[in-house]
């Protein structure tokens, strides 16, 4: 499922019309709000504390006309984080359309106070991601996923 917000919607709580539909020889393409869009999107792998420049490249994207556009928001922290990078993003781009992807990652906090339910090594050793198959890690994941969305 693709769910694209343009900046607008986002700011008034109305979210565009979007559907895959296939086109010419059945390639595929994004009908949003009636309109077709080649799904060429500019992806800005912002974890990585580099906003600026990805700011940078999303607007040479947008003067080339890629209006279709995503970024990560975090799992973990307060919501005014994430709407903080939303609101970057979407000044830069204020026409396109975006989505937003959460990393189902622990934080710090998380694998700290559950050091047993981590991926663990060959030799035994916890590794720094939690451990898909751990139900501590499932149950945490869908709270917090559910709180993000909303």
């Amino acid at each position: 499922m693709l769910c694209a917000a343009s900046t607008f919607a986002y700011a008034q709580g109305e979210w565009p019309n979007c559907e895959v539909v296939a086109i010419g020889d059945g390639g595929p393409a994004l009908r949003i709000d009636g309109q077709i869009h080649a799904p060429i999107f500019f992806a800005a792998n912002n974890q990585f504390g580099r906003d600026e420049i990805l700011l940078e490249e999303l607007a040479l994207a947008r003067d080339a006309g890629i209006d279709l556009y995503s970024f990560n928001i975090p799992l973990h922290g307060d919501h005014e984080r994430a709407e903080t990078i939303i609101e970057k993003f979407t000044e830069v781009h204020p026409n396109g359309y975006f989505y937003v992807r959460i990393w189902l990652g622990a934080d710090q906090q998380w694998l700290a106070q559950n050091t047993d339910k981590r991926m663990q090594r060959d030799d035994g050793t916890a590794g720094v991601w939690a451990s898909p198959f751990s139900e501590t890690w499932q149950d945490h994941t869908v709270d917090a996923l559910r709180s993000r969305i909303n």
